[in-house]
C-alpha cells in the first residue's frame, strides 16, 4: 500500500520550512496583500475541536482574520511565514493557499485560545493537541525535548498497538462543511502499563493514511516529536488529516467516489470499506 507520494511530501517540506509564526505581542505592520477572511464552515468544527483537546474555551468571533489570496506565505516582522496570531488585537493571519490546512489553521486556532505570549508549550502544542495541530521546528525549539522513559519502560513493535480509523462528518458530502472532511487515525495502547513503540528503522513516518478507490491519494505524518512513540498505560495517540471533496488537484482534495479508507501507525494498518464520500 503506498504511503508516500511526492506532492505530500513537497507539502510537508513547505509546512517545515515556511512553519507559523504564531505569537507578536505587538501587531506587526498587516501585509499589504491581506484581505478579511470570510470564515469556511468548517472553522467552526475545527475551533472546537481545539477546544476540546486543549480543555479551554474562547471565541472565535472575537478574533480578526485575515487572509493573503493566493500566495503560500505571510510576511510579518519575521520575513515569511505561513500565518500568525498576535495577541495584541487577537489577530489570526493566514497564507491564502492554507486556508483549509487544518493542522496550520488548528495551531493557530490554539494560540487564540491559551493566549500565551511566550511561544508554544509541550503541554498544550505536543501533548494535550498534538495530531490536532502541526508543531513545527520553531514550536519544537520552544517545546523542549519530551521527558526520557524509564530504561526499564517495555519496548513494543507498533503490531502491539490497537488501531482505528474513521471520518468526521461520518457520511462527507459537499454539503456538510463546504466539503471539508476529516480523516482520523487513532493508536491506542492497550497494556495497563506504559510502552515505547520501536519504530520501524527508516521508516521517516508514524501515522499515515491511503485512500484507495477509483482515485488513490495517501500520505503519512513525519515524526516531529519523539514523544509520539512513548504510549503510557492505556494512552491513545490520534492524528487528523483534512481533505476537501473537489477536482483532485492537489494531495488533500478528493473526487467523490467510494474508497477504502486505510489508518497507518509506523508498520501497522487498519482500514474500513465502502466509504462513500460526497457528492
Amino acid at each position: 500500500m503506498p504511503l508516500e507520494s511526492i506532492r505530500f511530501r513537497r507539502m510537508i517540506a513547505l509546512l517545515m520550512i515556511i512553519a507559523p509564526a504564531c505569537t507578536k505581542i505587538v501587531d506587526p505592520m498587516l501585509d499589504p496583500r491581506a484581505v478579511e477572511l470570510s470564515l469556511p464552515a468548517v472553522y467552526a468544527r475545527w475551533w472546537s475541536m481545539v477546544e476540546n483537546c486543549s480543555g479551554l474555551t474562547g471565541s472565535m468571533e472575537a478574533v480578526s482574520w485575515y487572509q493573503v489570496p493566493n500566495s503560500s506565505t505571510v510576511v510579518d516582522n519575521d520575513g515569511e511565514v505561513s500565518g500568525y496570531w498576535s495577541p495584541a488585537s487577537n489577530r489570526i493571519v493566514l497564507a491564502g493557499n492554507l486556508i483549509l490546512i487544518g493542522s496550520i489553521v488548528r495551531h493557530e486556532m490554539l494560540h487564540a485560545i491559551v493566549r500565551q505570549t511566550n511561544g508554544h508549550s509541550r503541554e498544550y502544542f505536543l501533548g494535550r493537541c498534538a495530531g490536532v495541530v502541526v508543531c513545527g521546528a520553531a514550536c519544537l525549539a520552544d517545546a523542549g525535548p519530551p521527558p526520557q522513559p524509564d530504561i526499564n519502560v517495555a519496548r513494543i513493535n507498533s503490531s502491539g498497538l490497537t488501531l482505528t480509523v474513521s471520518t468526521v462528518p461520518q457520511f462527507p458530502k459537499s454539503t456538510v462543511d463546504g466539503g471539508v472532511f476529516t480523516v482520523i487515525v487513532t493508536a491506542t495502547n492497550p497494556r495497563p502499563f506504559p510502552v515505547v513503540v520501536q519504530l520501524t528503522q527508516n521508516s521517516g513516518h508514524t501515522f499515515g493514511y491511503s485512500l484507495t478507490g477509483a482515485l488513490g491519494n495517501a500520505g503519512f505524518a513525519g515524526i516531529s516529536d519523539i514523544g509520539v512513540a512513548y504510549f503510557a498505560a492505556g494512552e491513545t495517540k490520534t492524528q487528523y488529516f483534512d481533505f476537501s471533496i473537489g477536482s483532485p488537484s492537489s494531495q488533500r482534495v478528493v473526487a467523490p467516489a467510494i474508497y477504502r479508507i486505510f489508518g497507518v501507525y509506523d508498520a501497522t494498518s487498519v482500514s474500513v470499506a465502502n466509504v462513500t464520500i460526497g457528492p
